[in-house]
């Protein structure tokens, strides 16, 4: 397996980056690392569900179950084969077969992605840290990287790998906007798979993009 950035929940965040919605109450004060997340979310929300989860600041384990369960459904629904997996690390991953259709992302990209990557995010970075030194921390604790080293040091070994084309300009309101996003992927893709991209290493001399399954589940998981 070759990590080039840690993707975890990769699907579930590409759905959350397709949601439009209109203004909800944000009267609600939640407090904690991720406030101002969860503030933002609820700005442009429209769902009921996502109110009822995020008006106290905590998803439990049962409202990540339930929207789990509201996700996979949907995603069936809508002719796409779906379910949540364990992968090698133990971490809980998307697993789809099926074409995931303009339509399917419109109808289930509304309030189930949201809880889930924000709960993903919470679990690997329940500090709301920067998501380096979390990754850092972790190289460290499990004897991967020296002591002394840092997300800034981290961050200068990704800064050594080739850069791609990072999208971003497509406008939402556009009625092009999913053909949009669709050509940047495309172009993304492609430039990925004719670039070579140099195996980096952690010093001490452990692959930070290669086959190392320890530093793979730092990456993964990097509470581990």
């Amino acid at each position: 397996m070759r990590i080039y950035r840690h993707a975890a929940m990769m699907v579930v965040l590409c759905f959350s980056a397709l949601l439009l919605g209109g203004c909800a109450d944000a009267s609600n004060e939640v407090n904690g690392a991720y406030a101002t997340e969860i503030a933002e979310i609820l700005k442009s929300n429209q769902s009921p569900f996502v109110e009822k989860v995020l008006k106290d600041g905590i998803i439990s384990d049962g409202e990540i179950d339930e929207a789990k369960q509201i996700f996979i459904t949907c995603l069936n629904e809508n002719g796409v084969s779906a379910q949540f997996v364990l992968n090698d690390f133990g971490v809980e991953t998307l697993s789809t077969t099926g074409e995931i259709t303009r339509a399917a992302e419109e109808r289930c990209g509304a309030d189930a992605p949201k809880i889930i990557s924000l709960y993903q995010r919470m679990h690997d970075n329940p500090r709301n840290e920067d998501l380096d030194d979390v990754h850092a921390a972790c190289f460290v604790r499990h004897g991967l990287a020296p002591k002394d080293f840092t997300g800034k040091d981290l961050k200068a070994l990704y800064a050594s790998l080739p850069t791609f084309s990072a999208g971003g300009s497509c406008d939402s309101s556009s009625p092009d906007y999913h053909e949009c996003l669709e050509a940047e992927n495309r172009i993304m893709n492609e430039e990925i798979h004719n670039t070579e991209i140099p195996i980096i290493k952690l010093p001490g001399g452990r692959e930070l993009n290669g086959n190392d399954q320890e530093v793979n589940r730092c990456l993964a998981d990097p509470q581990w």
